[in-house]
């Protein structure tokens, strides 16, 4: 799994600007939600290539184990 990083940055006028890379498609538009939640109203937004880019499909691999009876 790709790592996702978020780097905030405060600027003097107390302006946050913050860039989301690492997640692909509407995740990066769920970073940005809950960065908004918690600074306040987002006055600006910019897309990055990666929110364009198709999320990679999750693949499961189930784990079976099996236990003896006594």
């Amino acid at each position: 799994m790709d790592e996702h990083a978020i780097e905030i940055e405060i600027l003097a006028d107390g302006t946050v600007k913050a860039r989301v890379s690492g997640a692909k498609g509407p995740g990066c538009l769920a970073y940005a939600r809950l960065l908004e939640r918690i600074v306040g109203t987002l006055t600006a937004s910019e897309p990055t290539a990666e929110s364009f880019e198709p999320v990679p499909p999750v693949q499961l691999a189930p784990v079976v184990e099996q236990r003896r009876q006594r």
